[in-house]
């Protein structure tokens, strides 16, 4: 909530590093060599290098930024809870962006090297991770919840059941 960023070793507890912000971090995610965060107020999305702590790049990012993940090279994330979009992890810059119908929070997950995302209307987007591309998509019972772990699955609570889907 004070604007710093630490990196703390695991086994020692000692911090390896420290990055003053001027505003509260909201998330943090760690790439293979970049610590990504973003800001409170600004929406800022700032990468640091994950071994000194050296901020890299910054995105300028106008409006809420949620649900984010790492996907291989690119952060993907919901920009201002209608866009998915894709940066780069390293530049930052923009790789694709779609809009789906819809959107419901907290629903953005990774399969492989698919995207999965639940609108409003329990139908589940399945969307390439390289370049966005819609694969599928797939109406789900209504009050239901996609999970993602060992495979794809939806809990349909109305129905009392739970499905496991085939991402391709």
């Amino acid at each position: 909530g004070n604007g710093f960023l630490y990196a703390v070793d695991l086994t020692t507890g000692n911090a390896l590093w420290m990055h003053a912000g001027s505003d509260p971090i909201t998330q943090v995610l760690v790439a293979e060599d970049r610590v990504l965060a973003v800001s409170a107020f600004d929406h800022r999305i700032s990468a640091h290098d994950r071994a000194t702590g050296q901020l890299i790049n910054v995105h300028e990012q106008p409006n809420t930024a949620t649900d984010l993940l790492v996907a291989g090279d690119l952060l993907v994330f919901v920009d201002n809870y209608q866009d998915v979009v894709a940066l780069d992890a390293h530049t930052l810059a923009e790789r694709w962006r779609v809009t789906p119908p819809s959107y419901e929070l907290y629903t953005l997950q990774r399969y492989r090297n698919t995207l999965l995302l639940t609108d409003r209307n329990y139908v589940v987007h399945a969307f390439d991770v390289a370049d966005g591309a819609q694969r599928w998509q797939q109406q789900l019972g209504d009050g239901g919840e996609l999970t993602v772990g060992a495979g794809v699955f939806y809990q349909d609570r109305l129905g009392s059941q739970i499905l496991t889907l085939d991402v391709a």
